[in-house]
This record gives structure tokens, sequence and C-alpha cells, in this order.
């Protein structure tokens, strides 16, 4: 049976919960809101499948093929462009994949706030999984209703973190997977969900209302000079830059992070799916000629699957070929796993004991003089995205 001795070596997949033949692993969030599975050892009759099918374990043998393809690449529709965190690459096979009949599973922020993984099957609801969502989404159930999908012959595509998408190759049978494509991105970490509730807590008192809508990164001041914008109930609206907002302060400090994602195992340039999608940070210097004000996004392709899947989209992008080397060295996280904090474990340890503000000004403040600097980078970058409109 699975055992978590260490919780660095646990993505929190779900893979051995759903592929227990006697569902005797149950998924528990811990004090931290990170979630991990537990086996009724009652019920389990050690087989063994848990351990077989843990990405974690798998990755211990080396994925060995060639090099991916890089491409630098970004939608020809600008509204769709606008909307998506970068290029919007992945709107354009996802419609396609829609197109042949099949299903998308990619990750909302519900109604609730609640940060989790859905099925669409129309390209007007497509609009629900675009954009980056910081928060390590649920997947519980996901696995076993794309192996039915698969099962009855429809294609579904998947989008998830490097190691979703491998604990779901790892679960879903060989034979199965002619019809299954999967997107993964270059992950910076996850953070967890209990810290995000704390901050919807927290905003939602200080305006009195509830939240009606989230975008995490929202174009409205450019691509590069992203914004968190919440709307409320009451119509009122909050906007920060990424790098003030006391919630993202957390993710980018990388002190909100599940603990695998400092030993994250899938930070590799090969991947085990068919396209690696990212923001294309440095294409200015790389390729000035593909930079788009809106939005660029990175394609590697990593599989037979995804070169078809690139080439079905043909008429919906742009795209030029660039050198891997180059933006391996600038996108650090595709390869990099991010350093543990030393104030992380406090952080959490008081996590229960405070509201998110407290626990903010307490373990994340920013100083004075490093707020300034924002200020005036921000300002900066601000009036050179006006005179460039």
């Amino acid at each position: 049976m699975i055992k978590i001795n260490n919780k660095s070596h646990c993505t929190g997949c779900t893979a051995c919960a759903t592929i227990c033949p006697k569902s005797c692993i149950v998924l528990e969030a811990d004090n931290e809101g990170f979630m991990y599975p537990r086996v009724m050892q009652d019920m389990c009759i050690d087989c063994g499948l848990c351990e077989k099918v843990c990405p974690v374990e798998k990755k211990k043998v080396e994925l060995e093929k060639a090099s991916p393809c890089l491409y630098a690449a970004y939608h020809n529709n600008e509204k769709i462009r606008y909307d998506s965190s970068s290029g919007g690459i992945f709107s354009a096979v996802a419609e396609k994949v829609l197109e042949e009949g099949g299903t998308i599973c990619g990750c909302i922020c519900d109604e609730n706030k609640l940060i989790k993984h859905t099925f669409i099957q129309n390209v007007e609801d497509l609009y629900k999984l675009r954009g980056s969502k910081y928060v390590q989404s649920s997947i519980e159930g996901v696995f076993s209703r794309i192996k039915e999908y698969l099962l009855n012959n429809t294609p579904v595509l998947f989008c998830g973190t490097p190691c979703q998408v491998a604990g779901l190759i790892s679960f879903v049978p060989a034979k199965l997977q002619e019809r299954l494509y999967t997107i993964d991105f270059i992950c910076h970490g996850v953070p967890s969900p209990k810290v995000w509730n704390k901050y919807v807590t927290w905003q939602e008192t200080v305006h009195n209302s509830h939240i009606t809508d989230v975008s995490f990164r929202s174009k409205i001041k450019g691509w590069t000079f992203s914004h968190i914008i919440l709307e409320f109930e009451n119509s009122e609206q909050y906007s920060k830059s990424l790098e003030r907002d006391k919630y993202l302060r957390g993710f980018l400090n990388d002190v909100t992070l599940r603990p695998s994602c400092y030993e994250c195992p899938f930070k590799t340039v090969n991947r085990v799916s068919d396209l690696t999608l990212a923001d294309f940070w440095g294409i200015k210097k790389v390729d000035p000629s593909m930079y788009r004000k809106d939005g660029v996004s990175l394609v590697l392709v990593q599989s037979k699957k995804g070169e078809s899947l690139i080439k079905a989209i043909d008429s919906q992008i742009t795209k030029k070929e660039e050198p891997l080397e180059k933006v391996v060295s600038i996108n650090v996280n595709l390869k990099k796993s991010v350093v543990k904090p030393t104030d992380r474990e406090l952080f959490f340890a008081n996590i229960d004991k405070y509201d998110y503000k407290t626990l903010y000004s307490r373990f994340l403040r920013i100083s004075m003089l490093t707020e300034m600097k924002y200020i005036i980078r921000n300002t900066i970058k601000q009036l050179l995205f006006s005179i460039g409109r």
C-alpha cells in the first residue's frame, strides 16, 4: 500500500486513490490545506496498484526521447489572445478537439470560488477554462471520468500541471491513450486552496460583498503588467498588480506552495505531455518580430500527437520555430524547482490562528523600499504600455 512518509514526494495527483480496486484510499486535506492519500488498512488487499501508478515513483525512470520542438506562437484572433494568459494557443487546440466531437477537461474558478477541474463539450463554455488559476485545483473523480470518455471512443484533451498530467498518463491504460491529448505548462508551483479560501474570505469581509468573478492575470494593463481583478456583488472592483497583491505575494515568494513543489521531479524539458505551454518571457530578446503586447505563447511539442495538434490549428495561429537553448536559459521554471523559503513553516504553523491580512502582515509583508521599487517599476511599465497602444 502507498505510504506518504515524506510529503515532498506526493503531488496530490489522485492516481493512487482512483486506481484502487477496493476504493480504500481517501484523499484528506492536511493542516496546510493540501490533499494527501490515506489508506483504510482494514479494506486494503495489498494489490500494489497504488504504488505502481504513482507518477513520482515512475519518474525515477527518466524519459528518453528527442528534445522537443519549440515555437513562439499566438492566436490570430485578438480577443481570444487578450482573454488568455499568454498567446491563446490552448484555445485553438481545444476548439479543434471540440470540433472532432471531443471533450475538454481543464481548470475553472466556480461560483463558490473553488478552483477545480471540470469538463466542457461546447466552444461557448471554453472561456471558463482560459486563464491562469494560481491555486492547486481539485481533480478528485476526474481521472475516472476521462477513462470513461476514452472507453466510449470520445477524444479527451486534458490540461493541467505537469504532475497532474503525469498522474493521468500513469493511470490511463496505454491502449486508451491514442484518443487522449494532454497539455501541461511551465509551472512555478501550486499554492494551497486553504490559503486561497482565507484570502477570499478576507476580501469579501473588506468589501462587505461576495466575489462574483476572479481574473488572476488580467491584461487590462498589458501582458507584462498583469493584474488580479476581483468583481463583487455590490459592483465594487479590486485590482492590483501581481507583485503587490497580498495573495499573489505569497505565491511569488514561494511561501504558500505545496511541499512537492520545492523538489518537483517533473521540471524537465522532456515531458510525458503532448504539448507544454507557457508565456514566452524574453521573446523580445529572442525574436522581436514575434512579440505581441497582448501575449505570446511558448510551445514545446513533446510528441507526435502534439505535432498533429499544432498542424491542425495552423490556420488559426502564427508560429515560428525558435532555438530551444535560448529559451531554457530564460525560463528557469522549465527545469528548476523554487527554493523553499525559511519562513514557510512558520506561515503554515499560524494559518489557523489569524485572518489573511494578519498572516500577510506577520509573514509575507515586503519592506517599504521594495514596495516603492514595485510602484516605480509598475508606473514605468504602465506608461510604456499606454504609449504603445
